[in-house]
């Protein structure tokens, strides 16, 4: 577990550097309930975003979270565990999460980061 914010606790379950890029995905547990923070940095996000670096923070309240954990076949497993299973391919990013809670029609919210500054 890393202290990723004041008062919040996560776990790195997802490490991806390729051809100048990275890309990593933390998962958070916090006052909001479990959120996944995925940052990218390099060439790819500064042609798509138009900055160095960019976070997506999806943000899934307890109840919801829990939920999700539930589909994803453990719905009493450490959220870094069950979530992580999600991305350990580093096919998936939390666009694709995203997709798949709208599907499953769990709630979720979500900020987007510009080069660390909250939108």
């Amino acid at each position: 577990m890393k202290d990723v914010l004041v008062g919040s606790v996560g776990a790195n379950v997802l490490s991806v550097h390729a051809a100048g890029e990275s890309r990593t995905v933390d998962v958070v547990l916090s006052e909001n309930g479990v959120e996944v923070w995925e940052e990218t940095f390099g060439p790819t996000t500064m042609s798509v975003h138009g900055t160095p670096s960019h976070i997506n923070r999806v943000v899934l309240g307890t109840s919801a979270a829990r939920e999700a954990m539930s589909l994803l076949g453990n719905r009493d497993g450490e959220p870094a565990e069950v979530l992580g299973e999600f991305f350990k391919t580093g096919e998936k990013t939390t666009l694709d999460l995203m997709d798949w809670l709208d599907w499953s029609a769990i709630p979720y919210k979500v900020v987007s980061s510009v080069d660390g500054f909250f939108l």
